[in-house]
């Protein structure tokens, strides 16, 4: 296979290799991922820079990291596509096989924390836990089979000590490692040869393998016989949770169980489904307004890019920053933003930092005593004489259209994101986070609410005191 520069590919380390490193070759990752560089001349190897050791090193056999790419079907946006990443970061809360112990069986009296531990060759996650030892009073990560069933004599204190530990940890948290940790009658099928009737037990998530037939491993346990913890396969039918909430019923489920919302646009790949699906279709959503409906962005090359500022000093580069939200009725948001920080900053090269228009960049809002007589007036006069009417503006602040005759400001679109096949672009409209785009979102308002009143031929005035209050 041939492969270019700058690939992710893995680094595959034989048992061979790995029984001299440790003594516990089973703990020793079967791949080391890395960027690949160039083929050696003299031999079949290949030079490849290590994510393990952050160097160059000399690599027998390699094979790609298959990445999953998502692409947006509607064809108003196919050439708009979220690229696959250049890298592969595992989650601030993976733990290093390293860390965790090679013992067959363990006594806790405390559990401390919660993690995952990811497997680089195969993806398949793991829940982990950081324990105090009974006796040594030392602090040491355990995968949840070897917690549970380790030691029959301690299966039920065990799984006391880590349900009261989920108890008090997801009570006011989001449960970022899901399904993992989730618990839940798991249905089991009473007879192996026809699966006729099942039986339902209680159990935990101890991991998950998105490729796997059967994704889910949970830990079985039996009220009526405490030292009992069976590891049972099953898909995600068979956990109650998962079927009934998690996939027919989302907006009925308890907001524990739903993974927390995403930091970055290739997060959304490591989401299992059917959050992934939804978190995508918010996505493209969100593009198909700025791309197609607001002609928000014009793509541009980078070479554009650069050659245009060095022309125009008053044009600058912002960064796209994605937010992702999850609200009350379930509806899964993504609004992309821009950077204000960074362009207060850039602001204040060109003018200076005391100048007008890097200082004042506010919208007027309404005042309170305005509201308070509108709210009062509601009240007073029966519905017929005084009725209030409430409106929302899709993406209001998109509506708003940048003068041409103002300097051009381009955009890095976020990681992920392509448009046209680039990475960046021209912004025709003010985006959410800009430290003026409510300012111009509110003179684009005012100047629309006079065309109207001009068109039904009835003045429409702008109070001077609040010049949010109109009236005819």
């Amino acid at each position: 296979m041939e492969f270019n520069f700058g690939q992710l590919i893995k680094i595959i380390q034989p048992i061979e290799t790995r029984r001299q490193n440790s003594l516990a070759p089973k703990l020793i990752p079967q791949a080391i991922l890395a960027y690949f560089l160039c083929n050696s001349n003299t031999s079949s190897r290949h030079y490849v820079y290590s994510f393990a050791t952050n160097t160059c090193v000399y690599a027998n056999k390699i094979e790609l990291v298959q990445m999953d790419s998502i692409n947006f079907k509607n064809p108003l946006v196919a050439t708009t596509s979220i690229a696959d990443p250049f890298g592969y970061q595992l989650p601030s809360h993976h733990v290093d096989k390293s860390l965790l112990t090679v013992q067959k069986q363990i006594t806790a009296k405390q559990v401390l924390e919660i993690g995952v531990h990811i497997d680089t060759n195969t993806e398949e996650r793991y829940g982990a836990i950081k324990v105090l030892l009974h006796g040594t009073d030392k602090k040491q990560w355990v995968l949840l089979e070897t917690f549970l069933k380790g030691r029959k004599d301690r299966t039920y204190i065990h799984y006391n000590l880590l349900t009261q530990f989920l108890d008090q940890h997801f009570k006011h948290r989001q449960n970022m490692f899901h399904p993992l940790f989730v618990r839940s009658d798991v249905k089991v099928a009473d007879k192996k040869g026809a699966r006729i009737s099942y039986s339902a037990w209680p159990g935990i998530i101890i991991s998950y393998d998105a490729k796997h037939i059967t994704p889910i491993c949970a830990a079985l346990f039996d009220e009526q016989r405490p030292t009992t913890c069976d590891i049972h396969d099953c898909t995600i039918d068979d956990v109650i949770n998962l079927r009934s909430n998690a996939i027919n019923n989302i907006e009925h489920m308890s907001i524990c169980d739903i993974p927390p919302p995403p930091k970055r646009i290739i997060d959304i790949l490591t989401l299992p489904e059917p959050y992934k699906s939804k978190w995508i279709k918010s996505v493209h959503k969100e593009v198909n307004g700025i791309v197609q409906e607001k002609k928000g962005i014009t793509p541009c090359t980078y070479d554009y890019m650069h050659n245009y500022i060095s022309e125009h000093p008053l044009s600058y580069i912002l960064n796209v920053l994605p937010v992702f939200k999850i609200k009350l009725d379930m509806t899964f948001k993504t609004r992309f933003t821009l950077d204000g920080r960074l362009q207060r900053r850039e602001l204040q090269k060109i003018m200076g930092s005391k100048s007008p228009y890097v200082v004042n960049f506010s919208s007027p809002s309404v005042n309170p005593e305005v509201l308070r007589i509108f709210l009062w007036l509601s009240v007073q006069y029966v519905q017929a004489l005084c009725t209030i009417k409430q409106a929302d503006y899709k993406q209001a602040y998109l509506n708003s259209k940048r003068n041409a005759k103002d300097a051009k400001i381009f955009v890095r679109l976020p990681p992920g994101v392509l448009i046209d096949g680039q990475k960046q672009g021209v912004a025709n409209i003010h985006f959410y986070g800009e430290l003026d785009a409510g300012l111009r979102w509110f003179e684009n308002l005012t100047i629309s609410l006079t065309k109207i009143a001009e068109f039904l031929k009835a003045p429409l005035t702008q109070n001077e005191a609040d010049p949010t209050f109109f009236h005819f």
